[in-house]
């Protein structure tokens, strides 16, 4: 009996530290399981959003490039179509000028009219020159100062677009790390909305801009032309005989 109470007694040992083994050997698989997928859920989402916050960053990137090269691209074709028109005309009014002066010599002047032609002519080509000279160059400021409204009108939306960008990073930050999906589609459509109105700011502002700028500068430089026509046609500074005077082959 008493060597059966023992094995007794060791066999119940062996089996409580058999069975406890297991119990530890178990929870502890169980607990490494559950802290390594914690971790890899973790490591998971960071890198999710790393990747995430890299790819919008370079989307802006490559959006601002993008629409900084367009700007410059029309800006430098609207700078060259402007000069080059400008030589156009100035070559045209001299060709022009030039020919009609030549052939009004060969056919009208005679020794007692060559010096009233002369002078006539000095003075009629001074008074041409400084009017249009005088045209040009309200025309030019007037179109300067429209060009200049419309940059500094697009050079405002864009730092109200790089601000509002920048909100939109931060927000969504807040959007990849919300817990439930109504608050994700809510600020996702209020950022959405934010951008549209944007967009539409900036299409009024180059529109406004380009259409009051180019009125602007076509009234006053017809306005102003014009009165300058009537004053130097009713202006006879040398007292030329009339049918010396009209018509000139130039107007």
């Amino acid at each position: 009996m008493a060597f059966t109470l023992v094995l007794y007694i060791v066999h119940t040992i062996v089996l409580y530290m058999a069975f406890t083994l297991v119990l530890y050997i178990v929870h502890t698989i169980v607990l490494y399981m559950a802290i390594t997928l914690v971790l890899y859920m973790v490591h998971t989402i960071v890198l999710y959003m790393a990747f995430t916050l890299v790819l919008y960053i370079v989307h802006t990137i490559v959006l601002y490039m993008a629409f900084t090269l367009v700007l410059y691209i029309v800006h430098t074709i609207e700078l060259y179509m402007a000069f080059t028109l400008v030589l156009y005309m100035i070559h045209t009014i001299v060709l022009y000028m030039a020919f009609t002066i030549v052939l009004y010599m060969v056919h009208t002047i005679v020794l007692y009219m060559a010096f009233t032609l002369v002078l006539y002519m000095v003075h009629t080509i001074e008074l041409y020159m400084a009017f249009t000279l005088v045209s040009y160059m309200v025309h030019t400021i007037v179109l300067y100062m429209a060009f200049t409204i419309v940059l500094y009108m697009v050079h405002t939306i864009v730092l109200y677009m790089a601000f509002t960008m920048v909100l939109i990073m931060a927000n969504t930050l807040l959007l990849n790390t919300a817990n439930t999906m109504e608050l994700n589609m809510a600020k996702t459509l209020i950022l959405y909305m934010a951008f549209t109105i944007v967009l539409q700011i900036t299409n009024q502002g180059i529109t406004y801009g380009q259409h009051h700028g180019t009125k602007y500068g076509q009234h006053h430089a017809i306005k102003y032309g014009q009165h300058h026509v009537l004053h130097m046609n009713n202006t006879n500074v040398l007292n030329i005989p009339s049918n010396y005077l009209w018509p000139m082959p130039w107007y």
